[in-house]
């Protein structure tokens, strides 16, 4: 919801459960919200041995992998690309 919310205002909560889509967790929505604009990816996790572009729930699976690399001494930027399309070009 935080992401809908962060893009230019764009809200949609469905009401299906269980989600076919699988479960991510849940994230309160911070009242100092910025907007992101529509077709621009973010840098969740900086890092200078690798990068991972990913795309919806897969952000919180890189988080984790990231995290997790980082205990075998790899740095792993996880990039979280937002939009299947347009593509974020600047990426």
């Amino acid at each position: 919801m935080l992401d809908g919310f962060q893009d230019q205002g764009g809200l949609v909560v469905k009401g299906l459960d269980p989600d076919p889509r699988g479960q991510v967790p849940a994230e309160p929505l911070p009242l100092d919200t910025q907007t992101v604009r529509i077709g621009r990816g973010e840098l969740v996790r900086d890092g200078a041995d690798a990068a991972v572009c990913v795309l919806g729930p897969l952000v919180y699976q890189a988080l984790e992998a990231a995290e997790m690399l980082a205990g075998e001494g790899l740095d792993v930027a996880v990039f979280d690309a937002r939009f299947a399309k347009p593509v974020d070009g600047e990426m």
